[in-house]
Order: C-alpha cells, then structure tokens, then sequence
C-alpha cells in the first residue's frame, strides 16, 4: 500500500476538489459540473448546455443550464466542453509488483505502481481490469478499492483481478478443477487461462462455468474456438493471443493446430525476464510457418461462422490492437519516438529500446513481413466481428512494450478506429460495454442520474473521431476534480522525476 498511499498528493493541489477529503465538504453538499455538452453513450445523442449535479460519489441530477437548485453547492466551469464517462482499460497490469508467480509482466517495467495509477488517471482512466493475479494482489486490489472509497486516496478503481493464472501446471482434469475452486477461495473475480494441455484446460472452463465463475485469457493450442466457447469461455484476449482464434478462420486451421500441439513442450520452458515485454520477438521465426498458413488459407466465412458463435453465447473480444502492434512492429520508429516516453524511467526506456533493436536487427526481413500481415489480419478480424455484433471491450494491455499508462488506451481508441469501428462504438467499449460486462450497468459507463461520478471532460467533440478522447480537460472520479492545471502539474512531476 506505500506507493498506492503516495497518491494522496494529488488531492493536495489546489487544482483538485476532493469533496470528502480535500475541501471539506461532506457528503451531502451539491457540486455542479456547469456548462457542459453531455454525450449519451447509448446513442452518440449530444445534449448542450448541461449542468451535472454531483453529491459524493453519485450524478444527483443534470439540468439546463440556468437551472440548477437554489441549494448552496461548488461550481466547476465546463465552458461548453463534451463531458463522457470515466474510461476503463479492460486489460491491465498494473499491479504487477506483488508476487504473482510466474507471470511477471514487471521485468523491464521499472515504472512504480502509483505513477502508473497517476497516469492513468489524468488520462481519464477511472476504472482498469487487472488481468494478472495472485492471493497478494488479490489482498493489494480489496486494499485500494477501500481506500479510494473511502477518500482516503483518488485512484483508478480496481474492477476484476484475477487469481492465479491457469498455465498448465495442474494438468489432470481433478487438479485443474481443483486449481479453479482455490481461486475462487481466495475472492479471484474469475479464471485468467493462458495456455495448459486439452484435458486440464477444457476441465478449467467447465468449472469455472458450474461454478458461475468468469473465465478469460487466451486460447491453449490444442482447444478449439467452439470447443472453449462451449466449455464456458466469457472473454478472448487479443482474439486468443497469436494465432488464438484465428487458426478457426482458416481452412488449414486444423492441420496448423495439430502440428502446434506436437511442436509443444513437453516441460516447463526457460524463458528470458524480459519475454511478456515482447513475446514475438522470441517467438516470431518459431511460429512463422503456422501464421502464413493462417493468413494463406484465411476463410472470412469461417470468421462469421465464430462471430455468431459469440453472440449466441455472449462471448466478448477484448482485441487489445495497440498491443499486438507494439509486438509486431517491435522496433517501429514511430514507438520509439513517442514523446509520452518521457513519463518512463530511464531504465525501462533503455530496456524497451534495447528490445526494439532487437526485433530490428535480429529478425530476417521475411519473418518481420509475416507478423506485420498478422497485425493486419487481427484489425481485419476485429472489425468483421466488430460489423456482426459481436461484442468488444477496449483494453491496452499496460505492461507490454510501448504500452504507456493512459497513452496507450487512447492509442487503443484510435486503432480499433482504424479497424472499422465508429466513434460511438469505440466510447461504448471503454465505457457502456465495461459496465454490461462487468454486471455494473446500473452505475458505470453512462452521464445519467444515479450513475458514478466518473466523469472525462473533452476539449474536442468525441462523436467526430476516436482520438478526440484524448483531449482531456478535466477528469473527475468518485466526485474528486482534477482540472487542467492539475493535469498539467502531476504530468510535468512525474516527468521531471523519470528524468532524475
């Protein structure tokens, strides 16, 4: 808890209202967001001169301007700006500094959990999904949650966090199930699978779906699409991982599969510290026969065959694009001159060039030609399901290469943009789908009365294009303000310290 309590500071400035901590105000008094333009993400109907009446962490009411109660209450000047609901990444790590076993995603991620938690912020991030897990960060996730909901600090909410992560190490189907009740034991909010042999993998997803528990992460090789949807699978990350869904949308899928499984390790494997940076930088020649038989072969029929698979199961896509661009085009100069760099450590920008070099020099042209058409793929397939219905949450996967806190989400909005999604539909996957996903969708993912008072205040209209939900002005969550200035201010210190 000592870097989650450091964020205190924020409610220090002067340029936020922290209504139970910082100003005094009690509960009961009224705050007015005034002067706003509300954005119904339901519709992508905007309503003009607004005034979002706030009591504690609550929307109380929104009036027209002009109206707003005789009752006393502070004023925030929204000065015609679009207002939307707090963001949530719906796939994060960003706890990863307790120990949580052998998927450590914080090995050249020196950046320290409350920076991360402060970047998100200001970045209008209100709420993340913490896609890796342990019965510590489990324990560090309850702590914040309270914490925050109890003023005593400003930060994200921790939405889901999961146990540990299913990788095969309880292979037996008794063991596997077994290793599902241990974590809903220890208060996980669902199954997190990465990988595991076809007995032991499918006995997680059908436990975990006797037992009403969630289970997401990626697709193990030797299951396939229908035969995981039909065990219980609620949510694809990255469209299974490389190649994950993609070997059903494919002719040769099987084949591709079956000499997959027999290319598998037979034990547990050696892996370098810095492999979850960037996983195809180990893996691309390995796997580069079986992903041009993917893209050789590529049947979109088949793809429509899987998308109303998904919808009659409702069975979500957490694409994560930015991700898989970071990994595919590992030593892209567009990274690694990205001036939001700033915000890193020293060390870890020195680990992430280093890697991106690597990926440059170290992988034969033809190789790096093969994971760039993948990229291309996955955007193609996202935006297939994306026109079919199937449904799609927004997520970044912070704590993979040239994924920065924040940034990287609004990277995010702009390649799911590019994959064919309307503006609209990008708000609705970092802000409506978060809260139908998450059961929560009385009090997340809407401006309306009775919903929280995470709100992201908008210099630029976002319903004209997805990046227009980077031009934060102002970003409010639990009815803590932190306007412009303070922005500005935590930006330039955190900055000024990753340059110490």
């Amino acid at each position: 808890m000592a870097g989650i309590q450091s964020l205190t500071k924020i409610g220090s400035l002067a340029a936020v209202v922290a209504l139970s901590t910082t100003t005094g105000l009690c509960a009961a008094e009224l705050l007015a967001l005034r002067d706003v333009a509300v954005v119904d993400t339901r519709s992508g109907e905007i309503t003009t001169g607004q005034t979002v009446m706030i009591r504690g962490d609550r929307i109380e009411d929104i009036v027209a301007l002009g109206a707003e109660p005789a009752e006393s209450h502070t004023v925030i000047e929204g000065a015609g700006r679009y207002v939307v609901p707090g963001y949530m990444d719906m796939h994060a790590h960003v706890l990863d500094e307790a120990a949580h076993g052998d998927h450590d995603h914080s090995a050249g991620n020196h950046t320290t959990q409350a920076t991360k938690l402060e970047l998100l912020l200001v970045n209008g991030v209100t709420g993340f999904r913490q896609m890796s897990g342990s019965a510590d960060m489990i324990a560090a996730a309850r702590a914040l949650n309270a914490a925050t909901a109890a003023g005593e600090v400003v930060a994200p909410e921790v939405l889901q966090v999961p146990g540990d992560i299913y990788l095969g190490q309880a292979p037996a189907p008794d063991a596997a199930r077994a290793f599902v009740r241990a974590q809903q034991a220890a208060g996980a909010d669902f199954v997190k699978i990465v990988a595991g042999p076809r007995e032991g993998a499918l006995a997680v997803m059908d436990e975990a779906r006797k037992l009403g528990f969630g289970v997401a992460g990626h697709l193990p090789v030797p299951v396939s699409t229908a035969e995981a949807v039909a065990a219980g699978f609620t949510s694809f990350e990255h469209l299974g991982a490389t190649p994950g869904n993609m070997l059903d949308c494919a002719k040769a899928g099987a084949m591709i599969r079956t000499k997959m499984v027999e290319n598998m390790p037979k034990g547990p494997m050696e892996l370098p510290p810095t492999f979850l940076l960037n996983p195809m930088l180990y893996t691309a020649e390995k796997m580069a026969p079986a992903l041009k038989g993917v893209l050789g072969t590529f049947d979109p029929e088949m793809c429509d065959t899987l998308a109303e698979l998904f919808i009659e199961k409702d069975v979500w896509q957490v694409p994560t694009l930015i991700r898989i661009r970071g990994m595919n085009f590992g030593g892209a100069e567009a990274f690694r001159q990205d001036p939001n760099l700033k915000y890193l450590p020293a060390e870890t920008r020195a680990v992430w060039e280093e890697l991106g070099m690597q990926f440059d020099t170290g992988l034969p042209a033809e190789t790096k030609s093969v994971v760039e058409a993948i990229y291309g793929l996955t955007q193609r397939i996202t935006g297939q399901w994306h026109a079919s219905g199937v449904k799609m949450l927004a997520g970044s996967d912070l704590g993979g290469i040239w994924v920065l806190p924040g940034f990287g989400l609004h990277r995010e909005f702009i390649e799911l943009e590019q994959a064919g999604l309307s503006p609209l539909s990008v708000l609705q996957a970092t802000t409506l789908n978060a809260g139908e996903f998450l059961g929560r969708a009385d009090e997340l993912g809407v401006v309306a009365p009775g919903f929280r008072a995470d709100l992201v205040l908008l210099d630029a209209n976002p319903m004209e294009a997805a990046g227009n939900l980077a031009a934060i002005s102002g970003v409010m969550t639990r009815g803590s303000f932190i306007d412009a200035d303070g922005i500005t201010e935590i930006k330039r210190r955190i900055a000024e310290n990753a340059a110490d």
